[in-house]
């Protein structure tokens, strides 16, 4: 990373001339304010101190450096919400597909690493936050309805709001799509959680006590059969993932085995222990603007912080990676 502070850098707000200045529009009034509380900038404060100088137990803390990230996370996606919305709150219009990409990755990404301390937003903050990114989630479907992976955010933004019903229909119209366009990465994705979801009783019409062996290993067998097309292209993936699925199918093969002879439906409660956060290998993101990558490149320092390009990195040090790097690596050190 010490390469990356050596490059140019464009140029920041406080560097720019009169003329760019004036010309830069003001933010919009919003109806709330859309930042971490100051008490938790204080403990995260309190953290990066002992991560850095604190007695040996706290330096290179995994716990407390996932707070911090945690916190980071928080802090990066209210930042990303506010030049998406309008003085009532709602999604401007003529919003491009970038802008409204970033935070619904960034919502989906804190979903996944949420751990005990992590930042609590305040209600309104936390209302608004849920309401932008599933209207940002829907715009990007409607701006570009052939794209699988949109629809995929779409259907995890759903089961992140407790929506199971409506990701249900969103995974089965994303594995029809990709399907038809041969995107076999992102179908075996859809029927991975089709699977998954149908294990736990959810469908796109309620709620049900029981699941189907028969229709969850169809979908697993797809979702295997799919990854593996994938082989030519990105063989990392297919050796993990398919490996993963194996385990799944043979997880419920002993379901079945366990169960009466001859029965086509088995309760819920005799489901295998399928977690949905996954026994399924997502594609990497960038850690600067969150997009999905085949290829990243790791950071120089701590070897944890990955990035789509120079640009990214820079702007992700700047954000504060600067301070959290040689943390990681340190911890990084300490579990290798």
């Amino acid at each position: 990373m010490e390469a990356s502070r050596r490059q140019q850098h464009p140029a920041s707000p406080s560097q720019s001339g009169p003329e760019e200045a004036a010309a830069a529009p003001s933010p919009p009034s919003l109806p709330v304010r859309l930042s971490l509380p100051s008490e938790l900038h204080a403990r995260v404060e309190r953290a990066w101190r002992l991560l850095a100088e604190g007695p040996e137990e706290h330096r290179g803390s995994s716990d407390m450096a996932d707070f911090v990230r945690s916190a980071d996370l928080s802090a990066r996606l209210l930042a990303s919400l506010a030049p998406l919305l309008d003085t009532e709150g709602g999604l401007r219009p003529g919003l491009g597909l970038g802008e409204m990409l970033q935070p619904v990755v960034l919502f989906i990404k804190a979903q996944n690493t949420t751990i005990p301390g992590s930042p609590v937003l305040d209600a309104e903050v936390l209302r608004l936050l849920r309401e932008v990114v599933q209207a940002a989630a829907a715009a990007l479907v409607a701006q570009a309805p052939a794209r699988p992976w949109y629809r995929l955010l779409q259907a995890k933004v759903h089961m992140a709001l407790g929506g199971y019903h409506t990701a249900v229909r969103v995974y089965h119209e994303t594995l029809r799509l990709a399907t038809e366009q041969k995107a076999h990465y992102f179908a075996s994705r859809a029927a991975y959680m089709l699977a998954w979801l149908a294990l736990t009783g959810r469908s796109a019409e309620g709620l049900s006590a029981h699941w189907s062996p028969a229709g969850v290993r169809s979908l697993l067998e797809a979702s295997l059969r799919e990854i593996w097309l994938c082989k030519p292209w990105h063989r990392e993936v297919v050796a993990d993932t398919s490996e993963l699925i194996q385990q799944r199918l043979t997880e419920v093969a002993a379901a079945v085995a366990a169960a009466p002879a001859a029965a086509t439906q088995l309760p819920v409660t005799a489901r295998p222990q399928i977690q949905q956060s996954i026994a399924y290998l997502p594609l990497r993101s960038c850690d600067g603007c969150g997009r999905p990558a085949m290829v990243l490149h790791a950071c120089s320092g701590c070897r944890r912080a990955e990035y789509c390009d120079k640009r990214c990195q820079v702007e992700h040090w700047r954000a504060g990676h600067r301070r959290e790097c040689k943390q990681l690596a340190v911890q990084a050190q300490g579990t290798g």
